[in-house]
């Protein structure tokens, strides 16, 4: 288990000593939640051999969201249940409000960096957000642990690369397009629902699932861009578009 959190670029003796995320020689109470529980694991047990106290951890998915996010967590970690499917927003607004001392470590896929980045400039406790093109690596979430357990973690070092801000913008314009059954189905999607989940939680076929979805995609400009992934950018369109002044259409 261990081996699938270790990379080419091995930790240092100093990383990997069991004081080294002291703080002022205090340990640091972090909260992990992650729908994986292999990265899940392995993220407690790399966190707490180095000096952190770990409180309220669990495995969560969008379907079964975090019983409760710990109000006197020094740091939060969230991770997103795969390369292509991010957190869910709820997610990191309710862990904002209940524990507001904590600084979030969001772990979402690269394409929405700048989403999640934009979520968090507006909460007055420094956070960051990390992509994820594969499993989490130990090394690349103890450093950052510590840097920003520090407050030395450069916001200058965020991914910007293929911001869908543009196709979101665009794809929350055109909800009122969908239909009734159109929208039901983007939010199940939004929820991180895959196409199997989505057909027996509505009780149709699975083709039938991905015609809606396709005809959905088509609606909301997403079809045949190759640049951006359109489940991920539908659902962040559903998300902001439902938590805007104008709401969901009633169709």
């Amino acid at each position: 288990m261990h081996d699938l959190f270790i990379s080419g670029n091995q930790l240092t003796a100093i990383e990997n000593s069991k004081d080294f995320l002291l703080v002022g020689g205090n340990a640091p109470q972090i909260q992990v939640v992650s729908p994986d529980e292999i990265e899940f694991t392995g993220a407690c047990a790399a966190l707490s051999a180095r000096g952190a106290i770990i409180v309220g951890s669990e495995l969560a998915t969008c379907s079964q969201p975090p019983k409760r996010f710990h109000s006197e967590a020094d740091i939060i970690i969230l991770s997103c249940p795969s390369t292509t499917i991010p957190i869910n927003p709820t997610w990191l607004s309710t862990a904002v409000e209940t524990a507001t001392k904590a600084k979030i470590i969001a772990i979402t896929p690269r394409l929405v960096v700048p989403f999640f980045k934009s979520l968090l400039d507006q909460i007055p406790v420094m956070s960051v957000v990390v992509s994820r093109d594969g499993r989490l690596v130990t090394e690349v979430l103890v450093r950052t642990t510590k840097r920003v357990l520090m407050g030395e973690y450069d916001p200058n070092s965020w991914d910007n690369a293929n911001s869908p801000a543009l196709e979101i913008r665009t794809a929350i314009f055109r909800i009122d397009t969908l239909t009734l059954r159109e929208i039901q189905i983007l939010e199940l999607i939004s929820d991180g629902l895959s196409s199997e989940h989505i057909s027996s939680t509505l009780g149709i076929k699975i083709r039938t699932v991905n015609n809606f979805i396709g005809t959905t995609f088509t609606k909301l400009g997403l079809s045949g861009n190759s640049t951006v992934n359109s489940r991920v950018t539908a659902a962040l369109a559903f998300v902001a578009r439902k938590n805007s002044t104008n709401g969901i259409p009633a169709t």
